[in-house]
């Protein structure tokens, strides 16, 4: 059995705090070592599962943040960038992987009394609508996933992010709520010694009959809008090829294969955030 371990860090155990998310925090090197404690934990229950082999991706911020040093040796993992990947979180994914697990997620972003909720880019994106529902990371990715014909099997992060991976993915997929959200960046914690047991357990009996979990596929053709904060940024957006402007700040992107489409529309978000010259503003 070949598992893909797809990872974020707002929900991991004890992350409350965008203090705690980037070199620039005064915790994110405790922050870390708990990231690294969580995606450790999934990666056991995966052994005991069989797992012969399992790849981690990171998948938050500078994309480097898990401590390779501190690593289960059972694993591999992908390092680096958003930049060289075609849709933001997820490289090297195939159709030779039997399952994904999805650990440290949150929920997209505007949900009610959720951490650090936000979608892809939390300082650009309002919405993120794929054939007109509304989706977070959660299911834009595991939609990634159901292209390569791999479902996903489990998710941890807090209650707001469980109960929106079963709305969206089916009541079948696992859950590992490592905390309760109370608001934006407020939660009741478990500690790393009870969550990490929690993870462990529930990835590996995830596994244990991996054809009871269905593959998320997106209908084609398939329509992507994308809503921005702020209109300058849907007005950089839609200077590719293949994006539309339909509002102020609403962006369209429509096609025949979910991938391509996909990929066009990570790449348009990247146009967004692009500087304007000093010498043209």
């Amino acid at each position: 059995m070949k598992v893909y371990i797809l990872t974020d860090m707002e929900g991991i155990t004890g992350v409350v705090h965008p203090d705690q998310l980037s070199i620039e925090g005064k915790e994110y090197n405790r922050a870390r070592k708990l990231f690294t404690g969580d995606v450790n934990a999934a990666i056991e229950g995966a052994v005991q599962a069989g797992a012969k082999e399992i790849v981690v991706c990171e998948g938050h911020g500078s994309m480097r943040n898990i401590l390779i040093e501190d690593l289960h040796e059972k694993a591999s993992l992908i390092l680096g960038p958003a930049e060289y990947k075609s849709y933001c979180q997820i490289i090297d994914l195939d159709d030779s992987f039997d399952a994904a697990v999805f650990v440290g997620f949150h929920a997209k972003a505007g949900t009610e009394k959720a951490i650090l909720s936000h979608t892809w880019v939390g300082s650009a994106i309002h919405h993120f609508k794929i054939n007109g529902d509304v989706l977070g990371e959660t299911g834009i990715d595991a939609a990634i996933c159901g292209e390569f014909g791999v479902p996903v099997v489990c998710v941890t992060g807090d209650d707001a992010l469980a109960k929106e991976a079963k709305e969206t993915l089916g009541q079948q997929v696992n859950t590992v709520v490592v905390k309760k959200a109370i608001a934006r960046t407020i939660a009741k914690c478990y500690p790393p010694s009870a969550s990490s047991k929690m993870i462990t357990s529930t990835v590996k009996n995830s596994l244990q009959d991996i054809s009871k979990y269905p593959i998320y596929k997106v209908k084609l053709p398939v329509t992507i809008e994308i809503g921005f904060y702020m209109n300058q940024m849907a007005y950089k957006a839609s200077q590719l090829d293949g994006v539309e402007r339909i509002t102020d700040r609403d962006v369209l992107i429509k096609g025949d294969n979910f991938i391509p489409t996909i990929t066009k529309a990570w790449q348009a978000i990247a146009q967004s955030l692009l500087k304007t010259p000093e010498w043209m503003a």
